[in-house]
C-alpha cells in the first residue's frame, strides 16, 4: 500500500472541496436563487466566503464534502 505524503492528501482536500463549492455554484444557477442586477449608485456589495465542511456518516467515514 501507498503511503501519502502530507502533500499529496492537501491536494485531494482541495480537490474534493474544489468540486464540491463547483457543484454548488451549478446547482445555485439550476435552481434560480438569485437575480444578477446592476448595483444602483451609492450602495456597496457585501462580502462573502465559503464555509468548508466535512460531513461524516455515524461510523466517521466521509459522506460528502460541503
Amino acid at each position: 500500500m501507498k503511503r501519502k505524503t502530507q502533500e499529496e492528501a492537501l491536494a485531494r482536500l482541495a480537490r474534493e472541496f474544489l468540486q464540491a463549492m463547483q457543484d454548488e455554484m451549478e446547482s445555485m444557477k439550476a435552481n434560480p436563487v438569485w437575480d444578477l442586477v446592476d448595483l444602483p449608485p451609492g450602495p456597496q456589495t457585501i462580502g462573502n466566503k465559503w464555509v468548508l465542511k466535512i460531513k461524516r456518516k455515524v461510523d466517521r467515514s466521509i459522506e460528502r464534502y460541503m
